[in-house]
């Protein structure tokens, strides 16, 4: 769990994933990310998986969670949850994936969940995003953003369900 800071600069992040970093579970073992991004004036994402090589996985049967909160701020992309640059969140042992994101509330582009050049898999656990768009004045309060190279990939007898809400 990670909550980003109260500088008055952009990135307040509450959680970062990045720079081929891995974050796993075996067997059972769960993987869950929570992060609340910081009250900066842009760029607060409550979670932000990003770089090439950076890895969310469970390789058991254990489920992979994460949630994000975007922060406040006075300018745009406050972002629930970010995967993003060649990433990957994956489950390759049965469990389930998870991703749930809330947008911030500032002018423009305030997205709950967004996937972009990145991949989000799952070899026999249901996959599932849930996003709620930001309350902005501007444009772009997206619930969930499915963009540019993202390969969103469920086998087996696995579902995917992407349930996004705009915002006001």
């Amino acid at each position: 769990t990670g909550h980003g800071g109260s500088g008055t600069g952009p990135a307040q992040r509450g959680v970062v994933v990045s720079a081929a970093a891995t974050v796993s579970s075996t067997n059972a073992g769960k993987v869950t990310i929570n992060g609340t991004g910081g009250s900066g004036s842009s760029d607060n994402y409550g979670v932000d998986v990003v770089d090439a090589n950076s890895l969310v996985t469970t390789t058991g049967t254990g489920d992979l969670s994460i949630t994000g909160v975007a922060g406040p701020g006075t300018g745009g992309n406050l972002i629930g949850v970010e995967i993003r640059v060649t990433s990957t969140v994956s489950s390759t042992g049965g469990g389930k994936v998870s991703v749930n994101g809330t947008g911030g509330s500032s002018t423009t582009f305030n997205a709950g969940v967004i996937v972009t050049n990145a991949t989000v898999s799952s070899n026999a656990g249901d996959i599932t995003f849930t996003g709620h768009g930001g309350t902005g004045s501007g444009f772009a309060q997206i619930g969930i953003n499915i963009d540019t190279g993202a390969d969103i990939t469920a086998t087996g007898n696995a579902k995917i369900s992407i349930n996004g809400t705009s915002g006001v």
